[in-house]
């Protein structure tokens, strides 16, 4: 698969991650972060990024629930409280400013 990341640049190139690099990807994240068949992802990322592949599928590795949210959403921050609220996911992650923007929702 080709994915796009902005690495270290900020500039979004394509890159190739073969699936047995997301397996073990994957299963690294498994001792990093605790997640289990109760835990669940508010996903805000599009699906071209490279974490969003984390974000998709750590959950189902593991047995959890993914909930996806859509660009409008993941841009404004009160639907995305609004959104974090009725999903109550255990797990999110963002970018810097997808906090930021969260955060100046109150």
């Amino acid at each position: 698969d080709i994915i796009y990341t902005s690495g270290s640049t900020g500039k979004p190139k394509g890159v190739m991650v073969e699936h047995r690099n997301l397996v073990n990807f994957l299963f690294s994240m498994t001792k990093d972060v605790d997640f289990n068949p109760s835990s669940s992802v508010l996903s805000v990322t599009t699906y071209s990024f490279d974490i969003f592949y984390l974000e998709l599928f750590l959950p189902l590795y593991q047995g959890g629930c993914v909930f996806l949210a859509d660009k409008e959403t993941s841009l404004d921050g009160y639907r995305l409280a609004k959104e974090i609220e009725e999903k109550a996911p255990s797990h999110m992650q963002a970018t810097p400013s997808g906090w930021q923007v969260l955060l100046e929702s109150g």
